[in-house]
């Protein structure tokens, strides 16, 4: 399965039921890069990962997607909010982190949806 993503009127939620892979989070960026260009302000995301059954993601499958993502510049800054409920999932964000920020993105995990749903509308 690849990724769901809705567009609010407040944000883009972003969902990847089943096995998240390379494959998997390049399509759910390359769709949200689209929908980036396409409004005219930039959205907040809203990324769940409750909904995966399995991750076949390692550092250098993340330094990909990374790679990615900074060659895509946005017109203003966004925030995205990640909800994790394991360890495992919560580890990737870091992971994520640790390969170093995007000019326009702070990413920040969460607990739970209201947690997040909170910071991003601060």
């Amino acid at each position: 399965m690849f990724a769901e993503i809705q567009e609010s009127d407040d944000w883009l939620e972003v969902s990847f039921p089943g096995v998240l892979n390379l494959e998997v989070l390049l399509d759910g960026m390359k769709r949200l890069n689209a929908l980036e260009q396409e409004g005219d302000k930039v959205k907040h995301k809203l990324v769940d990962l409750r909904s995966i059954e399995d991750l076949d993601l390692d550092f250098e499958k993340l330094m990909q997607a990374k790679m990615f993502r900074e060659a895509h510049e946005l017109r203003e800054p966004s925030k995205t909010a990640i909800i994790v409920d394991s360890d495992v999932q919560f580890g990737l964000v870091r992971m994520w982190q640790s390969l170093g920020p995007h000019q326009n993105i702070i990413v920040e995990s969460f607990k739970t949806r209201d947690e997040a749903e909170s910071w991003l509308q601060e």
